[in-house]
């Protein structure tokens, strides 16, 4: 008998740097440095924002630049060389920074805040140049809205708001400020639009500003017994918020309706959440990013397994397939050391970029398959497979089918539930090949073949099986595996109801 099973599957007990989408488990794509020479080797460099610049000059023409910041440096970009120069110092190190851009006087303005230094803007000149803002407060994160400037402080939970296409003039006259509850040890961690609407995400609770003048503003609380984990825990994915809870240190999806919906319960089929995979001493650290490049959502974090002092794992799903019931398809990554997303979909480009977590570099996605020269490890293990609950099955062989590579992978193979104790088999995966003209070319659109299970250790209730790698440069594309089974007799030492 033979049993199909596809291993883009919501019962995979462990899926390390793969993607699962649409009927395969594909290997995540590998990154490759924007900078040859990093700003410093140190944690203290690593690049905690970057930005792809998209400006409109006043007359007319369009303007792109890269931006980092590092070690409390603002970096310029050369994206030909992949040199940084740096263009601000002298600002705080230890932050978050962040920034938003508005029309001025006809041209692209970006502000920068990172909530210790006077804000600053720049307009679009090719030396980078960055400018003190006439703006007082110091802010840690701002919107725009209704052509106004919206913002706020450290640890406040007060509201502020400019005057209408004037982002500096804060004026009672022009601009003003909303107090959003006055709960004590209540602040403000961060502000979001969706749709029309100004969500404020504070560390216990969630509001909505609706409105669109200075007489019209109203203010809600939406949700009083969730908050915002961290500055950075919450991102914007198609018309939903997804953003990591401080009262219980999971994943939610927020949208219009105040009823949040868990995405992190039971991942992987381990019956563990997000809680369960955070160093709970570094939530500062996280965050979350849409990546509309591979279309996944992401969020970076400290693993508390790996004990290292930056982020070095994500969690990420596909944001256009999901499993039944609209459950995320999640998978989790190590190795690529992200510290910040930055998107570049404009005026021609597709790319992502991010900081690296510990040391100063910008780095590319999608460009091969090991990460910054380093080999990816790649594990997945399924559930266990239980032909007849309560009975021995003889597992003859299995034929594991994927894309053809260029190497071989390992599967081991786990009978009765166990961990350990494995039976470990090396298969070429990369299918038939003929020569052409001295060129070797693959004959297989995808390999199939069959790795018989040693007698002796073929025979039990239930067999999981691991698909592990950690080849350099090597791409791997996983389908399906198919099982010859052969049912046999009951367990005796278990006890059979009736």
């Amino acid at each position: 008998m033979q049993l199909k099973f596809s291993l883009d599957s919501p019962l995979n007990s462990e899926v390390i740097n793969y993607i699962q989408r649409f009927g395969h488990a594909k290997k995540i794509p590998g990154t490759v440095r924007y900078n040859v020479t990093a700003t410093g080797n140190t944690i203290a460099h690593a690049v905690k924002w970057a930005v792809r610049y998209y400006g409109i000059q006043a007359d007319g023409s369009f303007v792109k630049r890269t931006f980092c910041y590092s070690n409390g440096n603002i970096y310029l970009g050369n994206d030909v060389t992949g040199a940084l120069t740096s263009v601000y110092s002298g600002l705080k190190v230890d932050c978050y920074p962040e920034h938003v851009i508005q029309q001025v006087a006809g041209n692209s303005r970006m502000f920068l805040f990172n909530g210790y230094d006077t804000p600053l803007y720049y307009e679009g000149d090719a030396l980078g140049t960055f400018y003190q803002s006439a703006i007082t407060y110091k802010f840690v994160q701002g919107v725009i809205k209704d052509d106004r400037l919206w913002g706020f402080t450290r640890n406040s939970s007060t509201l502020y708001f400019s005057r209408i296409l004037y982002p500096e003039d804060f004026s009672v006259t022009y601009g003003g400020s909303i107090i959003i509850g006055n709960e004590k040890d209540s602040f403000i961690r961060r502000i979001e639009l969706l749709g029309d609407d100004l969500y404020i995400f504070k560390n216990d609770s969630i509001w909505v500003l609706r409105g669109s003048t200075k007489a019209s503003y109203t203010v809600d609380r939406v949700i009083s017994n969730m908050g915002l984990l961290a500055q950075r825990a919450l991102t914007q994915v198609s018309s939903a918020l997804v953003f990591v809870c401080q009262q219980d240190k999971e994943i939610y999806e927020f949208t219009e309706t105040p009823s949040p919906r868990k995405l992190s319960s039971n991942l992987f089929d381990r019956k563990i959440g997000f809680k369960d995979l955070l160093d709970l001493t570094k939530t500062d650290d996280i965050v979350c990013g849409w990546d509309t490049v591979n279309n996944l959502f992401r969020v970076s974090f400290n693993d508390i397994a790996a004990r290292e002092s930056y982020q070095n794992s994500e969690l990420i799903f596909p944001t256009d397939d999901f499993n039944k019931g609209g459950r995320p398809k999640w998978s989790q990554t190590y190795g690529a050391r992200i510290s910040c997303y930055s998107l570049q979909t404009r005026q021609g480009d597709h790319e992502l970029l991010t900081g690296r977590a510990d040391l100063g570099a910008l780095m590319y996605h999608n460009r091969g398959y090991d990460f910054d020269n380093r080999a990816i490890e790649t594990i997945l293990r399924t559930d266990d497979f239980i032909p007849s609950a309560g009975r021995n099955t003889q597992f003859d062989g299995l034929y594991p089918r994927g894309v053809p590579s260029n190497g071989t992978i390992t599967i081991r193979a786990y009978l009765n539930h166990r961990h350990s104790g494995r039976s470990s088999q090396a298969m070429a995966d990369i299918g038939e090949q003929d020569t052409l003209g001295g060129i070797v070319l693959s004959t297989q659109y995808r390999f199939g073949n069959y790795l018989p299970l040693l007698t002796g250790q073929n025979v039990g209730e239930s067999l999981a099986l691991e698909f592990y790698d950690a080849e350099h440069g090597k791409n791997i594309q996983l389908e399906d595996v198919v099982l010859d089974v052969v049912k046999r007799d009951k367990i005796r030492s278990a006890l059979i109801p009736g």
